[in-house]
């Protein structure tokens, strides 16, 4: 995951659930739906938008 701040010290390997928590203040209640999908392979490859709701 890629999130740009300048506010926020840079992140490395954590666990994916950890990961999603950090950025919570970005305000997409379905990142954590769609990481889960992605990694567990039920989403494909490719782009994907999430707009904050």
């Amino acid at each position: 995951m890629h999130v740009g701040s300048d506010s926020r010290p840079p992140m490395l390997w954590v666990p994916w659930r950890q990961a999603v928590g950090e950025v919570a203040y970005l305000g997409i209640p379905e990142l954590e739906l769609f990481v889960e999908g992605y990694l567990e392979g039920w989403i494909p490859d490719g782009w994907v938008t999430l707009i904050p709701g």
